[in-house]
This record gives structure tokens, sequence and C-alpha cells, in this order.
């Protein structure tokens, strides 16, 4: 068995990358919602006005 101080870098590095996909992967999700997430703030802003005459 290694010591605890040969794993820890290798421990460390994977978190990181976990991490980074992570974040990664979040920013295509929302990249992709984008237009869906604007168009239901607009809706919801617009109900708040009230009707425009």
């Amino acid at each position: 068995m290694l010591p605890l101080r040969e794993k820890a870098p290798v421990q460390c590095a994977d978190r990181f990358h976990i991490i980074k996909n992570l974040i990664e992967t979040a920013q295509v999700l929302l990249a992709r919602c984008q237009a869906e997430i604007l168009a239901v703030r607009l809706t919801h802003k617009a109900s708040l006005l009230g009707p425009q005459k």
C-alpha cells in the first residue's frame, strides 16, 4: 500500500478534472437552454407590466 503522500496528487488532479468537466457540462446545458430561459423571462416580465395600450 502506498503512503498517503504519494496518493494525494492523483486525487487532487482527479477532483480538479471532475469539477472542470462539471463546469463545462453546465455551460453547454445553459447555452442550449438560453433561448427558452430568455423567452420565459420576457413573458414573465410582460405579465408583470400588465396589458399594453
